[in-house]
């Protein structure tokens, strides 16, 4: 998603970005939280 938001961000759908950022952003988060603490 990164290279559509900076290189066709004529093209972006922001209605797909708003979901991402409501619905899979703590889901990141939570997998980013477990593989920090494996360290």
């Amino acid at each position: 998603m990164r290279d559509v938001i900076v290189h066709e961000y004529d093209q972006l759908d922001f209605e797909v970005v708003w979901d991402v950022v409501q619905n899979k952003l703590s889901e990141l988060l939570r997998s980013i939280e477990v593989l920090l603490e494996g360290d």
